[in-house]
């Protein structure tokens, strides 16, 4: 037997795409406006000769970083050290620097613990053996003349998958300024030393909807062939890609893959998790393997299982189908800045994982009584759906599909007219914000009603009772509904009804001798839910003969 016992922990910086808008930062000119540099002392004069050059500084074309091509458009920092002094023992030129100062000019700026994504492709002259580039080029925060936070070289910061460097933000800046450094003029080859940094992008993503920081995969226990492909689809802000995880074969083995956050959630915001699981493993009724749970730094605020995220939604028969779900968890604990996925291995259940998205968003939708989210009418009405209102800055989206669709805004939402069944889900999401909360659904009974209808007119004499009322009983196609009844005559107009007392069954027999035409109808309520609707019967009018006067003799 071949046992592997994996634990590992695989770091990423996860760049946040599709749905997370960027800020990007701008150069305020006109030039030279926020560039500048210093110039590197010429080198000393030796013996027969003559004293060397200043260094130079310089920033080209830095309006270029406001336009939108980040591919072949870029801003120029260059730097150059002073040149060699002449002559016998001639001194050595001296290091330069140059600067380019970009801005964030709008309501949105880098805070402390957030990442800005820069787009840089740094260059020197050689002149010491295997000097980097990325070690002369720093980035800093700025307020103002001020900095603020830790400086950092571009060869000490990670990159993303698209080449961006990430600089972490330690406090809070409204400008990042971009330094390059030169190295002193070699004295073996008096070729001053240059360096340049070509800056084509810096941007943060715009913290309103919530982008994940980075993500972290990790596999315990003992397992073989088990492994998470492409962690970074989990916060891409895109529904057609996912991270994938792949149980392998093993014994109380756990894979995990932990979302990072940039900041604590707010109050009241919650963990969305949008998958797909193997239809084997909901068949055999094992997802209580699969598992979320949120973090406050080391601290667990709360983790529930997939199998009791469900509870009380309808969103098992999509998992059954293999199909999308999103599912949403308000951990008890509070506030959180990492949510983890675990999959525990199963024997003899194969499929993946697909986790599709992992983020925040606001709570899903609730309702202060079952009875506002599920609705009874009678045909042919309207039903009007009321949740709890949402937060400031939130907003509820109104769907006639569990997924997919397009929705439409607002606090409430009324049907059309319905004669039959219906369900619309409610989700919940910061406005301007694709990201939003599992769906809830609302439903819609509708209580129907057919009258039946009663017997035919009679033609009776005055005075006289009909024969008794017969005819065909109401029906309803509502589950549960109670049929009763009430039958109503009125006397000559056939316009004012009045109940007939006692006359609650589905026949009816007059017990008052007619003294005239009289009407009758029958009206069928159907109950439901608590909710009464009624139909009207055919109306049958019974006509009277007036008696024959009495006969007149007269005897002579």
């Amino acid at each position: 037997m071949l046992l592997l016992i994996l634990i590992v922990m695989v770091a990423g910086m996860g760049q946040v795409k599709g749905q997370y808008a960027k800020v990007r930062a701008e150069y305020v000119g006109p030039y030279p406006a926020n560039t500048g540099g210093t110039n590197g002392a010429a080198g000393t004069a030796g013996i027969g000769g003559s004293q060397g050059a200043l260094g130079t500084h310089s920033t080209s074309t830095p309006a270029d970083l406001n336009d939108t091509n980040y591919t072949t458009n870029f801003a120029a920092v260059k730097a150059a050290s002073g040149t060699n002094g002449t002559g016998i023992g001639g001194g050595a030129g001296k290091s330069s620097t140059s600067y380019l100062t970009l801005n964030f000019t709008g309501t949105i700026s880098p805070k402390i613990g957030d990442q800005v994504f820069l787009k840089i492709s740094p260059s020197n002259s050689v002149v010491l053996v295997g000097a980097d580039p990325k070690s002369q080029v720093t980035i800093q925060g700025f307020n103002g003349a001020t900095s603020a936070g830790s400086a950092f070289a571009l060869s000490t910061l990670a990159t993303n998958a698209d080449g961006y460097y990430v600089f972490p933000v330690t406090a809070d800046f409204t400008s990042i300024k971009i330094l390059v450094t030169t190295g002193d003029t070699g004295l073996a080859t008096g070729n001053p030393a240059t360096t340049q940094a070509d800056v084509y992008d810096v941007y943060m993503f715009d913290p309103t909807c919530n982008p994940a920081k980075s993500t972290a995969i990790n596999f315990t226990g003992v397992s073989l062939l088990s492994s998470i492909n492409n962690p970074d689809n989990a916060i891409d802000g895109n529904l057609s890609t996912y991270s994938s995880f792949n149980a392998g074969i093993g014994l109380g083995a756990t894979l995990i893959e932990s979302i990072n956050l940039y900041h604590l959630s707010k109050v009241g915001e919650a963990a969305t998790v949008t998958l797909s699981v193997p239809q084997a493993l909901v068949a055999v009724g094992l997802l209580g393997n699969l598992q979320i749970e949120a973090f406050n730094g080391a601290t667990s605020v709360g983790a529930i299982s997939v199998s009791a995220l469900l509870q009380g939604t309808d969103l098992l028969g999509l998992l059954q189908s293999g199909k999308i779900s999103t599912l949403t968890f308000l951990p008890p604990g509070g506030q959180f800045d990492r949510i983890n996925v675990s999959m525990g291995s199963l024997l003899n259940v194969s499929g993946s994982l697909n986790l599709y998205e992992v983020q925040i968003t606001p709570a899903k939708p609730t309702f202060t009584a079952p009875s506002l989210q599920n609705i009874t009418i009678c045909s042919g009405n309207t039903a009007t759906f009321t949740p709890n209102a949402p937060a400031s800055g939130n907003e509820l989206r109104w769907y006639k599909n569990a997924t997919g669709g397009t929705w439409v805004p607002g606090n409430s939402y009324t049907t059309a007219n319905l004669t039959a069944p219906d369900t619309i889900y409610v989700a919940q999401a910061i406005i301007g914000c694709a990201g939003e909360s599992e769906r809830v659904p609302a439903t819609v009974v509708v209580n129907t009603i057919v009258p039946g209808s009663i017997a035919a007119g009679q033609t009776i004499c005055s005075g006289t009772q009909p024969a008794a009322f017969t005819g065909v009983a109401a029906t309803s196609t509502a589950i549960g509904a109670v049929i009763t009844y009430q039958w109503q005559k009125s006397s000559n107009d056939n316009t004012h009804y009045a109940n007939i007392s006692g006359a609650t069954g589905a026949t009816f027999t007059e017990s008052a001798n007619l003294n005239q035409n009289t009407y009758y109808k029958r009206i069928a309520t159907t109950t439901l839910n608590g909710v009464s609707c009624t139909a009207n019967s055919n109306e049958i009018v019974i006509t009277l003969h007036p008696k024959p006067p009495t006969p007149f003799v007269s005897i002579n």
